[in-house]
């Protein structure tokens, strides 16, 4: 149980750095950690009229890849399963929207890299 608890505290701390980082580069945060039926969109946000819906992957070490390296073909239809019921409960039709990906890889434990890939994958 205390390893689940370390991995979320060490997730929580991910997505706050990520907030910082997207807000620092013309992001408006809407929306964390958004849970459906279908699962998580862990931020939500805008960008130039754009609606992003954004995962998160914070990754200790490269030692098994990079933290975009984690998102998945599962991972992709949770993301975007979730997506399409933010929007339809929130009748947002025909809005432009994106994937994103922010990937948070530690080289140490005060040092780490920050990669934003924007338009990831499509829905």
């Amino acid at each position: 149980m205390q390893k689940n608890t370390s991995k979320r505290k060490f997730g929580n701390q991910g997505e706050r750095i990520a907030v910082d980082y997207l807000q620092q580069n013309g992001y408006q945060i809407i929306a964390c950690n958004y849970r459906c039926p279908f699962g998580e969109i862990d931020i939500i946000g805008q960008q130039a009229g754009v609606w992003c819906f954004i995962e998160v992957k914070t990754r200790h070490t490269n030692n098994y890849g990079y933290g975009y390296d984690a998102i998945n073909a599962s991972k992709k239809k949770h993301l975007i399963k979730a997506t399409l019921h933010f929007l339809t409960s929130r009748s947002l039709n025909d809005v432009a929207i994106r994937f994103d990906v922010v990937s948070i890889d530690y080289q140490s434990q005060q040092s780490y890299q920050i990669k934003l890939i924007q338009n990831a994958f499509s829905g």
